[in-house]
């Protein structure tokens, strides 16, 4: 079954071809997978309490859900969508994606090739399914995987992997599932990685995006899907999880952690060793393990002394 969405046909899937009928609450359909905040039309998401159940509904982008008959009770209105009901929403989405993704069912199309002027070592090993820009620096020992993009002027140091696959399990009960990576990484122009740092593709068939002018030191490691703005810097042995969305003009001092998931807004400033595990707000600088406002922090240290 095919669909319109603007000129452009898109392959879709009715739930009842992949689901018993016991577990469809409601019949519907599909075109991706994604989250439940999803701009892409007729997506299936996962939803494991009301809140995203809540949001989920009222996402006209999302087309089918898979949740519990518990939250659907609490939910208590009809929803206007595909429902799957199932005991474990999370391990179902991602078993079928898995299964989708051997089917050969996501595709994701790119220019590919490499531009003028770009000095690539021998050693380096380049994805013919990958897009270089024109001046590019590529070192000894690079890595550039498949669906990677490397834009103009940007230089990749030797024993860097751009567009590795991340870890990602999923348990039910003793049961662990590697989840498979189906999406790719755009590193943007005028982009410094230095030796050893690993930026990880995404799950999903996006990017993980570096934005213009960021400059990445030594062993900075950056988890699939995480989204980063212009002219941010990283200092030696950073790791980023998985998702982060990071705004513009961002310092991350040297060994700091930043938990999946979380948003950084532009102009924060993150210090050496901070271990963040909460959004930082525009502007704002944090500290500590676990990272709260600076001042606070050294405020703290100081009573200490006395």
């Amino acid at each position: 079954m095919s669909r319109n969405s603007g000129n452009k046909a898109i392959k879709v899937l009715e739930l009842k071809q992949l689901f018993k009928d016991k577990n469809i609450y409601y019949h519907g359909h599909f075109a991706c997978l994604n989250k439940v905040d999803s701009d892409i039309p007729y997506s299936l998401v996962y939803c494991e309490d009301l809140h995203y159940l809540e949001e989920a509904a009222g996402n006209s982008n999302v087309s089918a859900i898979i949740t519990t008959n518990d939250l659907l009770n609490l939910l208590n209105k009809k929803i206007d969508k595909g429902v799957i009901v199932i005991d474990n929403p999370k391990f179902e989405y991602w078993k079928l994606f898995n299964r989708l993704v051997d089917e050969k069912f996501f595709s994701f199309k790119m220019d590919v090739g490499v531009g003028r002027n770009c000095k690539i070592h021998a050693t380096a090993v380049i994805s013919e399914k990958s897009l270089i820009g024109d001046n590019v620096t590529i070192g000894a020992n690079a890595v550039i995987q498949e669906y990677s993009i490397i834009g103009n002027n940007s230089v990749i140091a030797p024993g860097v992997i751009i567009g590795a696959e991340g870890m990602q399990l999923i348990e039910n009960s003793s049961l662990k599932m590697f989840i498979k990576h189906t999406g790719g990484t755009k590193i943007g122009e005028n982009v410094t990685v230095l030796s050893n740092s690993v930026i990880q593709k995404a799950v999903l068939p996006v990017f993980t995006e570096i934005g213009d002018g960021c400059n990445l030191s030594v062993l900075v490691s950056i988890g699939h899907q995480s989204r980063i703005g212009k002219n941010c810097s990283f200092a030696g042995n950073v790791l980023i999880g998985g998702s982060v969305e990071l705004g513009d003009d961002i310092t991350v001092g040297p060994s700091a952690t930043i938990k999946d998931g979380l948003k950084i807004g532009s102009g924060a400033q993150i210090k050496l060793g901070s271990v963040v595990v909460k959004d930082v707000k525009a502007g704002e600088t944090v500290s500590g393990n676990f990272a709260i406002s600076h001042i606070r922090n050294l405020k703290h240290y100081a009573k200490k002394l006395r």
